[in-house]
């Protein structure tokens, strides 16, 4: 894949996109006990899985409320910057850092559990939410959310099946491994849409805030929109790529031409923002 490590996007409808998409939910609750002593390598797995999800589920309740308020309008920069303190994303994010460091995988989830944990350790290294908090930089906390979701869902998309079902934010289905109709076609289609929208697309268009200056939101749009497009400038290419079967011909045409319009509107976007027209940028913007 073409994208690099750390890049943005922004809007929604993803609904349709899942034409062919078996739901299967996957939890990342839990609460977590103790010890394992006297389980069995089932019961410890499970009990592992557990523990590491009640941590995983607090960062995701927090992360969805962080995404929430960006999305609204308040009456004070500082009643956003509150709101946003007030999850405890910051020590949501710590906690489940610390967890991975304390907790002995069983050796079959070693490699998801290293993983995990390798993100959770570089992005607190090279992220400080907390001091964006401080000074009240809306447009860095719109980055470090966008970048720890995609971090995130990256790593867990790459693990095993088990790990990613109980570990995924939100559905699971969305991100790992389903059984879906089609054939090879159905799988190949699956990887794609989870791959470009719900991993790459989803926490991009999740993190853009309300709350910013017009020039501001120049700003993060010319930082998030290029992305967009190359996202689906990319998923667009790789589904018209696919040979799907009579039947499910007229749902590919669908999905095709969804990505082909929000591509065509993502372009619009970033112009807009290029030519710092603040009026046809919303204009975009309602009908997204």
């Amino acid at each position: 894949m073409r994208l690099n490590k750390r890049k943005p996007i922004g809007f929604g409808a993803l609904v349709m996109v899942t034409v062919l998409i078996v739901v299967a939910c996957g939890s990342s609750g839990s609460t977590p006990t103790p010890s394992t002593l006297g389980l069995s390598a089932e019961e410890a797995e499970a009990e592992y899985l557990r523990t590491l999800g009640s941590a995983v589920s607090e960062v995701n309740t927090a992360t969805n409320e962080v995404g929430r308020i960006l999305s609204q309008v308040y009456p004070t920069k500082g009643a956003v910057l509150q709101a946003i303190t007030d999850t405890n994303s910051v020590s949501a994010t710590r906690r489940l850092q610390e967890t991975l460091s304390q907790l002995t995988p069983p050796a079959r989830f070693r490699e998801d559990h290293e993983r995990l944990a390798a993100f959770t350790s570089e992005f607190d290294a090279n992220y400080d939410t907390e001091a964006a908090l401080a000074r009240g930089d809306l447009f860095q906390i719109m980055v470090d959310r966008k970048d720890y979701l995609l971090g995130y869902g990256r790593a867990v998309q790459q693990s095993s099946l088990p790990f990613c079902n109980a570990l995924a934010f939100g559905d699971a289905s969305f991100v790992c491994d389903t059984d879906v109709p089609g054939g090879e076609y159905g799988v190949q289609l699956r990887t794609i849409l989870n791959t470009y929208l719900a991993v790459e697309f989803f926490p991009r268009v999740t993190s853009f805030p309300l709350g910013l200056s017009q020039e501001q939101v120049f700003e993060s749009l010319l930082l998030i929109n290029p992305e967009i497009e190359e996202v689906l400038e990319e998923a667009g290419e790789r589904v018209r790529a696919l040979q799907p079967p009579s039947n499910y011909q007229s749902d590919h045409d669908v999905i095709v031409r969804f990505l082909e319009e929000n591509l065509e509107t993502a372009r619009g976007i970033t112009k807009a923002a290029q030519d710092q027209d603040g009026v046809a940028q919303r204009a975009y913007f309602t009908e997204s």
